[in-house]
């Protein structure tokens, strides 16, 4: 299945039995959900193997995230793909980020950068202070971590001026 969508809201109805649940499993997953044996559902009956790929257009903040983690590059793409694999009877996951290995931690960060579930039954974050200042950081990261080190500068600077006018 291939799905593009537009920058703003997408909001994903149908009826029941539409596969609204099955496509957002695929996108916990693809960011760290399913472990372990609940990965398993995912595999098609009889196969060793299974995969799922998303491709995401890179903006400033998800530009910023990539630098600070090192992760290269070279497109205007971001490409997540996570993988399981059967090996006899236990099951093993790997997750990457443009061909690079990934880990939990970095997937979650990404994915608050990149993707915003709020499914029925889970409105009640919207009310919640720290979501709603988690939300107020990710529109300004970018521009938030310039203002932040200027005014750290700025405290820094103002406070040796007033160490040497102390002296004098």
């Amino acid at each position: 299945l291939q799905l593009s969508f537009h920058d703003g809201l997408t909001v994903f109805t149908g009826e029941t039995g539409a596969g609204k649940s099955l496509f957002i499993d695929a996108l916990s997953a693809l960011f760290g959900g399913s472990q372990a044996s609940q990965g398993a559902r995912l595999i098609r009956v009889g196969a060793q193997f299974a995969q799922i790929e998303a491709c995401f257009q890179i903006n400033e903040n998800l530009q910023t995230w990539i630098q600070k983690y090192s992760f290269v590059s070279s497109e205007n793409e971001l490409f997540l793909s996570r993988e399981w694999r059967f090996n006899g009877s236990r099951l093993s996951s790997r997750s990457r980020l443009n061909g690079s290995i990934i880990n939990q931690k970095q997937l979650t960060e990404l994915k608050t950068l990149l993707i915003d579930f709020t499914v029925q039954g889970q409105s009640h974050q919207l009310s919640s202070t720290r979501y709603q200042l988690s939300l107020i950081d990710r529109l300004g990261l970018v521009n938030l971590e310039r203002n932040l080190q200027a005014v750290s500068d700025s405290w820094k600077t103002w406070n040796i001026s007033y160490k040497a006018l102390q002296t004098y």
